[in-house]
């Protein structure tokens, strides 16, 4: 089977910030698309892209905002992708650095997005992305214009706020709204390409960023970037993985949850996990086992508060359920790494 297509829920993140300002029904959405509501502010999960795109789709619908994804993406700009993004980009040394830069961050944000940076004639360069699923899809429009927006907010943080490209290519074939229309009103707007792209003057790619890095590199900020469970997985068993992580602090998931979010069967999830030889009840042990294994990293992190985020009722139930799978309890697991017993790569004499 094809790999899941997964958003890291940091994308996730700018939509439910300004739909809460403006009052929308945000959890009730969320709940009733059955995303995982208490992964949503950590930047280490992933989430189904289908639910994220309808979850979009059905609030920007019921609140009448038809450009939802365009307001979304002008507001946030260069933080749509990440919080931190400005930092980050502020620690690189030119505006084509950066772009590459992005290109290679979202192919880890999402699974099946693209982006792509390629020089045109006339002294132009196009910034490029292709969203998750195609123009037939209802919502494609929206999420389109919303990662154009972040893309020219990535921009002008070396060539200013008031920096608007000439052209922007548009794969939907709808022509943009009025509003949208007056907010770039230099630019052409070129509809039916086979890539969303932003048009750069290749004369400006060499800018410095406009906000400089301070002293030594910030190889925290950096890191949020980078899930702890690595970038979106390229295997179906692996991504299935990566999207169950999310649901584990709200309880084990039902199988008939995971199909759902992978947009298949039950039984066509049961034979697929066959073929690895495993059940839908070792899988789920796996993923907690995993995440608990990250969350006891952390020194500070007593072990109820573990327990707690896996989803378990109390300490008791999960340190049994991990001793079946370590061979010691969490405590113990805890004292040998405090001891160096244990390190990340392993048995340490």
């Amino acid at each position: 089977m094809e790999p899941i297509a997964l958003h890291r829920t940091t994308i996730i993140r700018p939509f439910i910030e300004f739909l809460t300002e403006i009052g929308a029904p945000v959890n009730r959405t969320l709940q009733q698309l059955k995303l995982p509501t208490l992964a949503l502010s950590d930047p280490d999960y992933y989430i189904s892209s289908i639910a994220f795109w309808k979850f979009v789709e059905i609030i920007a619908v019921k609140e009448g905002i038809q450009d939802l994804g365009f307001l979304v993406g002008r507001e946030f700009g260069v933080t749509a992708i990440d919080p931190n993004y400005s930092q980050i980009l502020a620690q690189l040394p030119t505006l084509y650095q950066a772009l590459l830069k992005t290109c290679h961050a979202v192919k880890t944000e999402t699974s099946r997005s693209d982006m792509l940076v390629y020089s045109t004639v006339a002294g132009n360069t196009h910034f490029c992305h292709r969203t998750s699923f195609g123009i037939k899809h209802p919502n494609h429009s929206r999420m389109e214009l919303y990662a154009l927006m972040g893309m020219i907010g990535i921009i002008q943080e070396f060539t200013g706020a008031t920096w608007q490209p000439k052209e922007i290519g548009l794969m939907s074939y709808q022509k943009p709204s009025l509003k949208i229309r007056e907010s770039l009103a230099n630019c052409r707007f070129l509809n039916g390409q086979a890539y969303g792209f932003v048009s750069i003057e290749t004369s400006l790619l060499s800018l410095p960023p406009l906000l400089q890095s301070q002293g030594n590199r910030d190889n925290s900020k950096e890191a949020l970037m980078t899930s702890q469970f690595g970038g979106s997985a390229n295997d179906f068993l692996g991504s299935l993985k990566q999207l169950l992580q999310s649901y584990v602090q709200e309880g084990a998931p039902t199988i008939g949850l995971a199909a759902e979010m992978a947009n298949t069967s039950v039984r066509s999830l049961q034979r697929e996990l066959a073929k690895s030889k495993l059940s839908y009840r070792d899988l789920l042990t796996q993923i907690r086992y995993t995440t608990a294994i990250s969350l006891l990293k952390d020194s500070e992190l007593h072990v109820q508060e573990v327990a707690y985020q896996l989803g378990y009722q109390n300490a008791s139930h999960f340190a049994r359920a991990f001793r079946r799978v370590a061979g010691m309890s969490p405590i113990e697991y805890k004292q040998s790494r405090n001891q160096g017993k244990i390190s990340d790569s392993g048995y340490s004499n």
